[in-house]
């Protein structure tokens, strides 16, 4: 009789340790997020040539992103462009007025708008960083003389509802 006392001594430990420790860790709140997309802009990447040090042919931005309800991105066959970044230029390196390149260059205004579909992300709260990426197409690159701008994102979930207006701080090109 003791020997049958003693197994089962032993065999409930073994049960409640891991009930224990099933129970702490279903106490833990899953992350959740506001029903919008919130954007927060994390960093600028610059991308120089390999050989050629001194030329920039690339630049990224970083974008965190965090939705509540996971209706962020397009479900396929849907590509409708749903992230958009404007580019705005500072009128001279000594003020501080920006001036949104379409303005300043009217006749190639598709070149100061970027958007960009996004894939659908999941469902339920999803978050994550978006790499946004403008290269040797982009014409802020191949200009010669010094320019600071800023960048404005934004985005739209499946419900056409808004993200909140994400703008970079100033951003030295050359």
């Amino acid at each position: 009789m003791c020997l049958m006392t003693n197994t089962f001594a032993k065999i409930r430990k073994f049960f409640i340790i891991p009930l224990i420790c099933l129970g702490f860790f279903s106490c833990i709140p899953e992350e959740s997020f506001p029903p919008e997309t919130i954007l927060e802009f994390q960093r600028v990447q610059f991308w120089v040539d390999a050989v050629n040090r001194d030329s920039l042919v690339g630049i990224s931005l970083l974008i965190r992103f965090q939705d509540g309800n996971g209706n962020i991105g397009n479900i396929a066959p849907d590509t409708t462009h749903n992230l958009f970044v404007h580019v705005f230029d500072r009128i001279s390196l000594t003020d501080t007025i920006y001036v949104p390149m379409q303005t300043i260059h009217p006749t190639s205004p598709e070149n100061w708008v970027k958007s960009f579909a996004v894939p659908n992300l999941g469902s339920g709260s999803v978050s994550g960083t978006f790499d946004v990426g403008f290269f040797d197409d982009f014409p802020l690159l191949q200009r010669a003389e010094l320019g600071i701008v800023r960048f404005e994102i934004y985005m739209f979930d499946r419900d056409s509802v808004q993200s909140n207006r994400v703008i970079t701080p100033d951003i030295h090109i050359r």
